[in-house]
């Protein structure tokens, strides 16, 4: 018998991702850095960065994980001034 899970849509992976990221950013950012990314970040999903099985250990399939990137967007190229975080979210 084959059993079928919900998968998480992409939205619930976001409000995931930002009650994660609540629960560190203050002790893993300064304080100027807690009100720019408040005042000025962006969530977004992005392409797969090639250092997660550098940091997890494993390689994240794109099927099962989605990469969340929280970022300060820039007006010019690269069209990212910074990075604040960047977060895998189990699709299942």
């Amino acid at each position: 018998m084959r059993h079928q899970y919900k998968r998480r849509s992409f939205d619930e992976a976001v409000e995931l991702a930002q009650h994660a990221l609540r629960a560190v950013a203050k002790n893993n950012l300064t304080e100027d850095e807690l009100r720019e990314m408040v005042e000025h970040g962006t969530m977004t999903g992005g392409s797969f960065g090639d250092d997660w099985e550098a940091e997890t250990g494993f390689k994240p399939d794109i099927r099962l994980f989605y990469e969340l990137q929280l970022y300060r967007p820039s007006k010019e190229r690269p069209y990212i001034e910074k990075y604040f975080a960047r977060i895998l979210v189990s699709r299942p």
